[in-house]
């Protein structure tokens, strides 16, 4: 998997020239989405930005990543789930079958950090707590449609590891076995692992309720 070489000056003007908030002293989690097509593979990245405490310096550590649900198995995007959301243009609830992709945006405090190895996947994770908009794409074309309806709400959309623990997989979904994402976003463990430490430190000082941006490449200025 190739990354983009992001340099922090990059991500953040980036951020910023949108009209969203960028944490000088905190961690910023920051996801760049390369393509609409449903790869199945992390082609997508996490940009973590963040304050270096020790160093009085700020950084940024890019990992692979995937914003979009794997191809094969239950609630994937050839067997999309069916569900319930709050549609945000008629402002009603509605029923549909459509796997749920994350909107382009910024979301405050939408993630809380349970750093625990006994709960879910028994190992450290971003719970979704705020709500999102999601797309519901539904025609199993494998190209992310924006022109569907939106959903907003808490679906239990979290930030998790995608592979077995010690392992650097490069995909999210086999023939025969449910997808590591049917909406979530999330990294090999061997990637996601880096970003712990981060967290743990951030979290003490600043609590553990984190922001998500979600960005498109074409939203990345050059500097």
């Amino acid at each position: 998997i190739m990354l983009i070489n992001r340099s922090l000056k990059q991500v953040k003007n980036s951020v910023l020239a949108k009209g969203y908030k960028f944490f000088d002293h905190s961690v910023n989690l920051i996801g760049e989405r390369t393509t609409d097509t449903f790869t199945n593979e992390f082609t997508d990245m996490l940009h973590v930005c963040y304050f270096d405490h020790d160093t009085q310096q700020q950084k940024i550590l890019t990992i692979p990543f995937t914003t979009k649900a794997g191809t094969f198995g239950k609630d994937s995007v050839t067997d999309p789930v069916l569900t319930t959301g709050f549609n945000i243009v008629t402002k009603k609830l509605e029923t549909l079958r459509g796997t749920g992709s994350i909107v382009e945006g910024q979301y405050e405090k939408v993630w809380r950090f349970i750093d625990n190895y006994t709960t879910w996947l028994s190992y450290p994770f971003m719970m979704q707590e705020g709500p999102f908009n999601v797309y519901r794409d539904g025609n199993k074309d494998l190209i992310m449609d924006r022109n569907v309806p939106i959903h907003r709400g808490v679906f239990g959309i979290n930030l998790h590891r995608m592979s077995a623990v010690g392992q650097s997989t490069g995909i999210l979904s086999a023939k025969g076995s449910n997808p590591w994402s049917v909406a979530c976003q999330g990294a090999p463990e061997a990637e996601l692992k880096k970003l712990l430490p981060i967290l743990r430190a951030d979290s003490k000082l600043f609590g553990n309720m984190y922001t998500y941006t979600l960005l498109q490449t074409k939203d990345m200025i050059n500097v």
